[in-house]
């Protein structure tokens, strides 16, 4: 059995997730580890699913999670930007 949460632990970690997406839809903002943080998110809402928790199709978790691995993550020139800009698109359909 799932026990309930801290509210500063939920707070935190919604924001974390909130703020890797808002910066990871514009284009060449996100970093990897902010798409990491959208790959945590996804996995941890995945599992709660898995276990009965919301009734989204799973078919729905298949495919962000191709659109999250198929990202290009290539370096640029800052080092620390990665274009995931098609990482959000894909896995959003």
């Amino acid at each position: 059995m799932l026990l309930p949460l801290p509210v500063a632990s939920t707070e935190k970690t919604s924001l974390q997730v909130y703020l890797a997406l808002a910066a990871c839809r514009r284009p060449k903002q996100g970093n990897s580890y902010q798409c990491n943080e959208l790959l945590r998110a996804l996995y941890m809402t995945y599992y709660l699913q898995e276990m009965g928790f919301g009734a989204l199709a799973m078919q729905v978790y298949g495919n962000a999670g191709f659109g999250m691995t198929a990202a290009p993550v290539e370096p640029t020139p800052s080092a620390t930007t990665v274009p995931v800009r098609n990482c959000v698109a894909k896995a959003c359909r």
